[in-house]
């Protein structure tokens, strides 16, 4: 008894995405468009959930590679088709990054925001500061002009204390020298009374005659 075989169905030659040729080529996704762009990695365009995509046949990305890079590359090495349950997994993993990631920067954008509120806040107390300091440098302006005129007028009045000073001490001394003359004249004028009267009563009489004629006696006339 005979049978049919079955017809295989012929798989479809793998296809590599943008994302996986460049990872697979081991150059920069943009650099890669380029060359797409450009015609000199050939590929093909096909309709996509989110757009046109590429596709790109291994064995081309093996035969740029060589050309362009001078590299070796082995469809063996080529990584494996992501199931349905890895491209899920990897999606559930990104989103995770994602939210790992964007509460990261909620926390960078919180402290960053701290840090503006406390630079804001340095500024003001800052300002503040320069002001307080600006107000009492005015009113030691004040203080020292009004000290500096307090001591324009003690100088003054110390300079007319001394004028009055050198003025008394020269009364003083010429008022000293007075004195002096009068006292030098009082003991003169004593020494002569007691001459006179310790001299005999005709001696006496003589010299009191000769004293009336050349000095005054006690502010009289002679």
């Amino acid at each position: 008894m005979t049978s049919e075989a079955e017809p295989r169905e012929t798989a479809e030659p793998r296809r590599l995405s943008l994302t996986a040729a460049a990872a697979w080529a081991g150059v920069s996704q943009p650099t890669l468009r380029k060359y797409l762009q450009a015609g000199t990695l050939e590929a093909e365009r096909v309709p996509g959930k989110n757009g046109p995509t590429w596709k790109i046949d291994p064995e081309r990305v093996v035969a740029f590679v060589a050309e362009r890079y001078s590299r070796t590359l082995d469809v063996a090495t080529l990584p494996p088709e992501p199931t349905e349950s890895t491209t899920q997994e990897l999606a559930g993993t990104a989103q995770e990054e994602a939210e790992s990631i964007a509460r990261e920067l909620a926390e960078r954008l919180a402290a960053v925001e701290a840090e503006r509120d406390d630079a804001e806040r340095a500024r003001a107390e800052a300002e503040e500061a320069a002001a307080d300091a600006a107000a009492l440098a005015a009113e030691l302006r004040e203080r020292m002009d009004t000290t500096l005129e307090e001591l324009g007028k003690y100088r003054a009045l110390t300079e007319r204390a001394d004028a009055a000073d050198s003025r008394v001490e020269e009364m003083m001394s010429a008022r000293i020298a007075e004195l002096q003359q009068e006292r030098d004249a009082a003991q003169a004028e004593a020494a002569r009374l007691a001459e006179i009267a310790s001299a005999g009563w005709w001696q006496r009489r003589r010299l009191l005659r000769a004293a009336r004629q050349t000095t005054p006696i006690n502010g009289g006339t002679a």
